[in-house]
């Protein structure tokens, strides 16, 4: 009998093992990204153009891309703003003539956007042509919640 119970003892105790180690294995990481450390702690617009975007290559940041007209009631740069420097995060200001010029161009086409991007590749932006997206350029806790599912706000 006890014999028995060591058995079906070690065959839990092996089972749970395998599914620790299965979960543990397979568990995927939240997907998020850390901006570069330059872009925290400063909560600034830094203006930019076509020619010095390549110096953010290797990069991880957040751009603005807007016109100089704005149709919003409230104007997404006020909120974006409000955003980096309630967060201490930099954003990075371009405007569309600018824009225009960059390579990113070819996949966010249209502008206001703020887009993610990563190594020099688009992870996430916001589509100024989908009334989905228009709640991020007109609320500021909207707009933080959009960009915490890609983005850590704090190092």
């Amino acid at each position: 009998m006890k014999k028995k119970t060591i058995i079906i003892s070690s065959i839990v105790l092996v089972l749970l093992i395998i599914i620790i180690s299965v979960f543990l294995l397979f568990k995927k990481n939240d997907g998020k990204l850390y901006l570069s450390d330059e872009f925290y702690g400063n909560g600034v617009f830094s203006e930019i153009n076509a020619n010095n975007i390549n110096k953010y290559s290797n990069k991880t940041y957040l751009l603005f891309t807007y016109n100089n007209y704005c149709n919003f009631q409230i104007p997404c740069d006020k909120i974006f703003q409000t955003f980096a420097k309630d967060n201490n995060i930099e954003l990075l200001s371009i405007s569309y003539a600018e824009y225009k010029n960059t390579k990113f161009v070819k996949e966010v086409k249209y502008a206001p956007s703020v887009i993610i991007i990563s190594n020099n590749k688009v992870v996430a932006y916001l589509d100024a042509e989908k009334d989905s997206d228009l709640e991020y350029y007109q609320n500021v806790d909207a707009f933080k919640s959009w960009v915490e599912t890609y983005v850590y706000l704090q190092k």
